[in-house]
């Protein structure tokens, strides 16, 4: 089961189990293109050979120093701007939190 997180569309304020947008303000599900919605990721072959030789390169956390449950993960999230790099799962998943709460007080100013 996924967790359920708020709509981080702008004053939404709707639950949802399918991050980051409810069912109304998703762009993937209306085919439009929310305002502050990063462009999804296409993840494919390509990506799991890039993933699999990164960790190969450095088989530790960039953050932690973990070998355990590593990952590739976009230095800026949604684009290849600023590189990739090397994360174990939790330190993914916080970093994911950290760069929805940035998004969300950046879409406040």
């Amino acid at each position: 089961m996924r967790p359920r997180v708020i709509c981080l569309t702008p004053g939404c304020g709707n639950i949802t189990d399918q991050p980051p947008r409810c069912d109304e303000h998703s762009t993937h599900r209306h085919g439009g293109n929310a305002t502050g919605r990063l462009p999804r990721t296409r993840y494919g072959a390509a990506w799991d050979r890039l993933s699999k030789q990164a960790r190969a390169d450095q088989p530790w956390c960039t953050r932690c120093g973990s070998p355990d449950d590593l990952t590739l993960d976009h230095v800026i999230p949604g684009t290849s701007d600023g590189g990739l790099m090397v994360l174990c799962r939790r330190c993914n998943s916080r970093k994911g939190g950290q760069d929805r709460a940035f998004r969300n007080a950046a879409n406040r100013l």
